[in-house]
C-alpha cells in the first residue's frame, strides 16, 4: 500500500522461522524515477542498522581480550579525556565527573547526541559549527566530538547520537585496522555477508535501490568516512545470515561470530 501510495519506493520482506526461510517478497521499485523493479539481490543503504554489526564485532574482541567494556573512550581517543557537560538550561559548560567508556558507546549513553536529532539544542548547535563528516575520516569526527561537551554525565541517560560513529573508532584502534577491514574479518567473511560494504563496487551499481527521501550521495564513491553509525550497505539475504545468527544464538553454519 505504501509503494501504492507513492510513500516508499519499494519493499522487501523476509521471514524465518525454525532456521528456515518461508517467506521472501519483493514489490515496487528500486528507482521510482526510471521505474526500474526493486530485485531480490538489490543493494540497499542500511544506515543505523550499521549499529548492530559494529556493536556485535566490538562484542567479539571483548571476548578476545582486545578491548575492555570499562575501557576508558580517551584511552583510544585522547581528546575524550578532559570531558566536559553542558547545562542545555544556562549553557554552562563544567568538567565531567564520569569517564565515558566503551559501555555507555554501545548503549547510546555516552552523552553524545546527533545535531539532526537535536538541531534546537544548545549542544546541537556547537555540532552545527564544529562537527562534520564531509571530507573527514571517522577519526577526525570522534575528535572534534572530543572536544566539544556531551549532553549530560556517561551513563546518567539515554540519547541517540554518535555513540556508534566513536565505538568505530575505538575497535579501529583497539584492532589497528580499519573498520572496513575489521567487519569483514570477523563478521563478513564468516557469514558469506559478500554484497556487505560501506562503499557498493561499481560493477554492483545497478544493484542499488534509491530510496525517495531526498538526494542522495553516490555510495559506489569511496570516502575517507567509515561511519559506524550508518554506513554500511547490504542486501536483505545478507543481512537475514547476520539476524539468523542472533537468533542462533552467535552461530551461523558452523561459523562462531560471538559467544552466546
Amino acid at each position: 500500500q505504501f509503494v501504492d501510495q507513492g510513500k516508499l519506493a519499494g519493499v522487501q520482506t523476509a521471514i524465518i522461522r525454525n532456521g528456515k526461510l518461508g517467506h521472501y517478497d519483493t514489490y515496487g521499485y528500486a528507482d521510482i524515477e526510471s521505474k526500474a523493479p526493486l530485485k531480490d539481490d538489490s543493494i540497499f543503504r542500511i544506515y543505523s542498522m550499521t549499529k548492530p554489526i559494529v556493536s556485535v564485532a566490538t562484542m567479539s574482541m571483548v571476548e578476545d581480550g582486545l578491548i575492555k567494556l570499562d575501557d576508558p573512550v580517551s584511552k583510544f581517543i585522547p581528546e575524550f579525556a578532559e570531558l566536559k557537560v553542558i547545562d542545555e538550561t544556562t549553557g554552562e559548560i563544567s568538567r565531567s565527573d564520569t569517564a565515558m567508556t566503551v559501555q555507555h558507546l554501545l548503549t547510546q549513553e555516552s552523552g553524545l547526541i546527533q545535531e539532526f536529532f537535536s538541531p534546537d539544542s544548545k549542544l546541537g548547535k556547537l555540532y552545527g559549527a564544529n562537527v562534520s563528516s564531509v571530507g573527514n575520516t571517522a577519526l577526525q569526527l570522534a575528535q572534534s566530538l572530543g572536544k566539544l561537551p556531551v549532553y549530560f554525565e556517561p551513563g546518567s541517560k539515554w540519547h541517540y547520537g554518535h555513540s556508534t560513529d566513536v565505538l568505530g573508532v575505538v575497535i579501529e584502534v583497539a584492532a589497528g585496522k580499519p573498520l572496513d577491514e575489521l567487519l569483514r574479518e570477523r563478521i563478513f567473511d564468516p557469514l558469506g555477508m559478500d554484497d556487505t560494504s560501506f562503499y557498493v563496487p561499481a560493477a554492483k551499481a545497478y544493484r542499488i535501490a534509491e530510496p525517495i527521501h531526498g538526494e542522495m550521495g553516490d555510495n559506489t564513491m569511496v570516502r575517507p568516512m567509515l561511519s559506524g553509525g550508518g554506513g554500511l550497505n547490504s542486501s536483505t539475504e545478507n543481512y537475514v545470515r547476520f539476524a539468523q545468527m542472533l537468533l542462533n544464538g552467535g552461530v551461523y553454519h558452523g561459523a562462531r561470530i560471538i559467544e552466546e
